[in-house]
């Protein structure tokens, strides 16, 4: 009884502390995406990405490392991936965003298909090249979108032109 206790003790302990906490991968539609960044306090940087794009993901690790140094200011960071149905419902998406160790502040699978719809909604300017990056300030009515890798130092101007 006393074992069961602490055994639930240590699992409550670790939820809340984030230790057993899995990071999930939504499902989400571009108009709910728009909403939502449009909705959010603070600075949102966007980055849309896909497990099979080389420079998409050898910037992801500084975007994480630099998004958090900002996280005292409201900056925050959302993974778009744009990867295949089969690789979100299959877990893998999941999986290889976890042996990367990423921890972005959302973390979201874009369920479309059409390019032609989604991708004007997000910049008029997109032409679907990845990896495509949105800063966003809602408070500052601030917009700024980049159709291609930034580096760490680029992606520090970003921020701080929005803050």
């Amino acid at each position: 009884m006393v074992k069961s206790f602490y055994m639930r003790l240590m699992i409550v302990f670790l939820y809340f502390s984030g230790l057993a906490t899995a990071q999930t991968v939504e499902s989400i539609r571009v108009k709910d995406l728009v909403e939502k960044y449009r909705a959010t306090d603070g600075v949102v940087v966007v980055n849309f990405w896909s497990t099979w794009c080389k420079p998409c993901v050898e910037e992801i690790p500084h975007f994480v490392e630099i998004t958090n140094r900002y996280k005292t200011q409201g900056v925050q960071f959302w993974m778009v991936s744009q990867d295949t149905e089969e690789l979100y419902r299959s877990g893998q998406l999941k999986n290889f965003i976890s042996k990367k160790g990423w921890k972005p502040t959302k973390l979201y699978w874009l369920n479309e298909t059409d390019a032609d719809y989604y991708c004007p909604l997000i910049d008029s300017s997109w032409s679907g090249v990845i990896p495509a990056t949105l800063v966003y300030n809602k408070k500052r009515k601030y917009a700024q979108f980049y159709e291609s890798p930034l580096t760490k130092s680029e992606l520090e101007v970003a921020i701080g032109k929005a803050l």
